[in-house]
């Protein structure tokens, strides 16, 4: 019987695996490995997310879009009352993960097993049965048919100019961790963002929920753009031949945004809404992405990106209006510029910053710095060891734009020699390097599914009756199981 192991039980592990138990028509073992106690919910939708929300409607957010109702559904059985178009906790879409992992678990006629550790290394075998040695840190190992990388978003790059105060108390990396609980005695009642997206929104409203006293805060970042509201999911129709006219316009940068401002305009003229014109661009983003050449990709990376993720990467309405509140307070201040150094004072966090188009830098005091610069999506930068290890192998190779790894049609990952790593997959956010769109629910699911129809297809040689208990498997040498 094959065995696939799919290394990393986030968002897109654990919507493959669900696909695979759910609809895979040839016997197979599906092997879930990940070093966090909590599967299925990864650091995203994690327990400790109580005060978070999802930025994206209920109604969009199911594992399979088959069953659009799936998650609301879910939420009312846990007493929610809530709507299609409610922006639920993340806490709760994590219950919901690790709920529909359970539940595909239970109904399937596949082997399981989930393995908690951390994956150190993984070769490729020419001489064996199976065709990759997977290695845990911890010494154990298990063999594996096909194995699918599911690790995750990666952890923000690091900034030089933090590197005065990298690993203090002072300084929160990565915001999706656990955050000190102190804080420090001698910092000011002020805290510094670095980046102003998602990211920042959501540590902006948790710092505000901290006490009878939030502090004062200021985010920073290149160009001081907050993302835009969502609206009612109401999918007001564009006007007859939008698509197709993006569609044309698609092979040119400079084409392709003239006619997204048009139809934006128009849309807005017409009583409609600019969102739809952007969710359509989204929905279509693959193949946009795939006509462009590498100079307009590159152009685009520099020049429209920062205006498109404001308008693609938006804030659930009630976000949008308490970040609108607390600027108007006085207790949020949005600039641009770059910070350019920072060092610890009798007085708290020295910061020295250069606003955007301007020579005079400015100072400022602050008790804690959060980076919320979002993922760095270049593998070469990742602090992972098995990604550290599949590049030093040449099993994996960044995309030259460093948006992530590349990857065939099939999702089989490329090696450092141009050749396909046979029966290694990859799912997860470095397929924006091949498709864009590929950070969010509504895009991974679909990646997961074709994925899972790709690895665990139709066999018409075999049948789920022709499995017996006699075909037990060694699952790994000394691997703790559950």
């Amino acid at each position: 019987m094959r065995t696939i192991a799919i290394i990393g039980a986030g968002f897109s592990g654990t919507a493959t695996a669900v696909h695979l138990l759910r609809y895979a028509h040839t016997p197979a073992r599906i092997v879930l490995i990940d070093d966090q106690m909590e599967m299925a919910a990864g650091l995203a939708y994690s327990p400790s997310h109580q005060d978070w929300l999802l930025n994206v409607p209920a109604a969009h957010m199911s594992l399979d879009s088959s069953r659009p109702g799936e998650l609301v559904d879910f939420a009312r059985r846990q007493g929610k009352r809530i709507g299609a178009q409610d922006f639920l906790s993340r806490a709760l879409y994590g219950r919901y993960l690790c709920a529909s992992l359970q539940e595909a678990i239970e109904s399937s006629r596949m082997a399981y097993a989930r393995i908690w550790g951390r994956v150190s290394r993984l070769t490729q075998l020419h001489s064996r049965a199976r065709a990759w040695r997977i290695d845990l840190d911890d010494g154990h190992l298990l063999f594996a048919d096909e194995v699918v990388l599911a690790t995750g978003n990666p952890r923000p790059a690091r900034l030089a100019a933090l590197q005065a105060i990298r690993g203090t108390r002072w300084y929160v990396h990565d915001p999706w961790t656990p955050w000190p609980q102190d804080r420090p005695n001698r910092a000011p009642q002020r805290v510094l963002l670095l980046g102003t997206g998602l990211t920042a929104a959501d540590v902006a409203l948790r710092l505000a929920l901290r006490g009878p006293e939030p502090p004062e805060i200021l985010a920073l970042s290149r160009h001081g753009r907050l993302p835009q509201p969502q609206s009612a999911f109401s999918r007001a129709p564009l006007r007859a031949g939008a698509v197709a006219s993006i569609r044309a316009a698609g092979g040119s940068l400079r084409e392709l945004v003239s006619i997204v401002h048009a139809l934006s305009d128009q849309a807005n003229g017409a009583g409609g809404d600019w969102r739809e014109v952007i969710n359509a661009v989204r929905r279509i983003a693959p193949e946009l992405w795939a006509g462009l050449s590498i100079q307009d990709r590159r152009r685009f990376l520099r020049h429209v990106r920062p205006i498109w993720d404001v308008h693609r990467h938006r804030l659930p309405p009630a976000a949008a209006q308490e970040l609108q509140r607390m600027q108007h307070a006085g207790r949020l201040a949005i600039r641009a510029g770059s910070i350019e150094s920072a060092k610890i004072t009798r007085a708290g966090i020295e910061v020295v910053w250069r606003p955007r188009g301007a020579q005079q830098r400015e100072r400022v005091v602050v008790g804690r710095i959060f980076n919320c610069t979002g993922p760095d999506y270049h593998p070469a930068r990742s602090d992972n060891t098995l990604v550290q290890s599949l590049l030093a192998s040449g099993l994996i190779t960044p995309d030259p734009l460093e948006l992530g790894i590349r990857v065939t049609d099939a999702g089989e990952t490329m090696a450092a020699d141009g050749s396909v790593s046979k029966g290694l997959y990859y799912v997860g956010p470095w397929l924006r390097a091949r498709h864009w769109e590929a950070t969010a629910v509504p895009e991974l699911r679909e990646h997961a599914r074709r994925l899972a129809e790709l690895v665990a297809g139709p066999d018409v040689n075999r049948c789920w009756s022709q499995v017996s208990h006699s075909d037990a498997w060694p699952l790994a040498e000394g691997a703790a199981t559950q």
